[in-house]
């Protein structure tokens, strides 16, 4: 899968990783909600691909870290026009990759709809097959989310 702009940076340091993780941090695209004063307004997809060499032998490894912007009721927000479209699709990837990982993890033999969002087509790889998956899930205490 192709995303525009996208390209590889070579990090030999841990130094330099976190300079790279704040620079894509202040790129985030925030806006202000009724519900939120900073409602990321799209998901973050860091992916790492890790090279280690002993004894003639190279080991591959490749780590995914995925910040999810949140859903939202729209009506809740308040939020209108460009918020209103990035809330849907928001909420429309978040339902998808929901539905994908539910398939997964009762081993279903109905194939994940993996292409059916963006998100989860960059996730396939990540989700199917060979690979562990772990999340860390932070929840709103309001009883309004």
């Amino acid at each position: 899968y192709y995303v525009t702009n996208l390209y590889p940076v070579v990090v030999t340091n841990v130094n330099k990783l976190f300079h790279l993780l704040a620079i894509t941090q202040g790129n985030k695209t925030v806006a202000e909600t009724k519900m939120n004063r900073q409602s990321s307004r799209a998901h973050t997809l860091y992916r790492l691909y890790l090279t280690r060499t002993e004894e003639q032998r190279t080991v591959r490894s490749t780590i995914s870290l995925v910040d999810l912007a949140g859903s939202e009721n729209i009506k809740q927000s308040n939020a209108q026009g460009v918020n209103a479209t990035e809330a849907i699709s928001i909420n429309k990837s978040l339902t998808v990759l929901a539905h994908c990982l539910s398939l997964r993890a009762a081993n279903s033999k109905i194939q994940p709809p993996y292409n059916t969002c963006t998100l989860t087509k960059l996730l396939k790889e990540t989700l199917d097959g060979n690979a562990r998956t772990h999340m860390v899930v932070t929840l709103s205490p309001s009883d309004v989310n």
